[in-house]
């Protein structure tokens, strides 16, 4: 039997999205010498599920984003998992 939260994300996918979400933060929020300058990079991700949120690329991309928007409302290097 697999459990769902109230987002229909199967619950036991939620740490693993976390998890990849905070380390791709992490490896491009790292501080890189580009030619004797100091540059940083962030990053704000949506994260959406198939076929949880949507069958089809159009729609998955579009819920992708919109939990991106979320993310960004949080401040600078955050995620947010979509809820629809």
């Amino acid at each position: 039997t697999r459990v769902t939260d109230v987002t229909g994300v199967q619950t036991c996918a939620l740490p693993i999205f976390k998890q990849i979400a905070q380390k791709i933060i992490e490896s491009i929020s790292t501080p890189v010498d580009l030619e004797g300058h100091i540059v940083k990079v962030g990053a704000s991700i949506g994260i959406s599920s198939f076929p949880t949120h949507s069958t089809d690329v159009i729609t998955l991309m579009s819920t992708a984003d919109t939990a991106m928007y979320v993310a960004k409302g949080k401040g600078k290097n955050n995620f947010s998992i979509f809820v629809g």
